[in-house]
């Protein structure tokens, strides 16, 4: 291997590495500090990573989605990586919600 250092990966539960996409660096933040707020509509099935700040919040994903405090929480300052499938929007109420596309995923 030379010099180059090694690499660990996360494993799932049955010891295989868990693959994480990367971010593009294509961030959108979506307010929804003043009530339910959307993206735009992805038109390819997108991998993205969420980043909520500000608040604890809530998304939701549909072709026109208005999210409310029964949708899928996400606590403030986490992360999470999820599929949007082509033809839907993500809504987020009472925080907001960085979106950025990856690649790999």
């Amino acid at each position: 291997m030379g010099n180059s250092a090694n690499i660990l990966l996360p494993l799932d539960d049955n010891g295989h590495p868990i693959h994480l996409p990367t971010p593009s660096g294509t961030t959108t933040v979506v307010d929804g500090t003043s009530g339910s707020a959307a993206s735009g509509q992805f038109t390819t099935d997108t991998t993205v990573r969420l980043a909520m700040q500000t608040a604890d919040g809530f998304y939701k994903i549909a072709a026109s989605p208005t999210a409310t405090t029964s949708d899928v929480p996400l606590a403030d300052k986490s992360v999470e990586y999820i599929l949007i499938p082509a033809g839907n929007k993500i809504a987020c109420v009472t925080g907001k919600l960085h979106v950025t596309v990856c690649q790999g995923g």
